[in-house]
C-alpha cells in the first residue's frame, strides 16, 4: 500500500524516531500531530498519541516502515481512504464531536492547509458529481420504464 498510518502514545514513540522515520526514503509525503486533547467515551481523557500520515512513493511492506520509526508493525495501519480523509482527520475537521486540533499543530513536509482545503474541495466536488450521475441515470432508467410502458 502507498497510504500508511501509525498512530501510537506519546509515551512509546519519541519525536527522534519520529523524524529519523521520515527520513526514510521510502516517503513522499508525511503529516504528524500529538492528539492530546481527545475524550473517550466514557468522558475521561485519552492518552496522548500521535496520528503519523505518511504518502509513500511505491508500495512498501509495512514491516519496513514499522523498523524506520523504531515501532512494532502492529502499529502501522494501511489507510482504507484517501489522503484527504487522513488530511481531515488530523485535526479532526471531518469529525466535529471531537475536539478540533489547529492547523498549525500539524507537522508537515507540504503546505498542509493548502493541500488539505484543495483536496477536501476536489472530494466536494466529485462527490456533487456524482449525484448528479446518479440522478441523471434514475431519470434515464425512469424514461426508457415510460417508454416501455406505453408498447404494452
Amino acid at each position: 500500500t502507498k497510504l500508511m498510518e501509525i498512530v501510537q502514545q506519546e509515551e512509546y514513540i519519541s519525536l527522534d524516531d519520529i523524524q529519523k522515520g521520515l527520513c526514510s526514503n521510502y516517503i513522499q509525503d508525511y503529516c504528524y500531530i500529538l492528539h492530546d486533547k481527545d475524550i473517550a467515551e466514557d468522558g475521561t481523557k485519552k492518552a496522548s498519541h500521535y496520528h503519523i500520515y505518511i504518502r509513500l512513493k511505491d508500495s512498501t511492506d509495512s514491516r519496513y516502515i514499522a523498523k524506520a520509526f523504531n515501532v512494532k508493525e502492529q502499529y502501522i495501519n494501511k489507510v482504507k481512504g484517501k489522503w484527504v480523509d487522513v488530511l481531515l482527520y488530523a485535526t479532526h475537521k471531518n469529525r466535529p464531536e471531537k475536539y478540533q486540533y489547529a492547523d498549525d499543530e500539524v507537522i508537515s513536509n507540504f503546505d498542509f492547509v493548502n493541500v488539505r482545503d484543495a483536496e477536501e474541495e476536489k472530494k466536494k466536488s466529485n462527490s456533487r458529481l456524482e449525484e448528479i450521475i446518479k440522478q441523471m441515470k434514475q431519470k434515464i432508467l425512469e424514461l426508457h420504464c415510460m417508454t416501455i410502458g406505453s408498447f404494452m
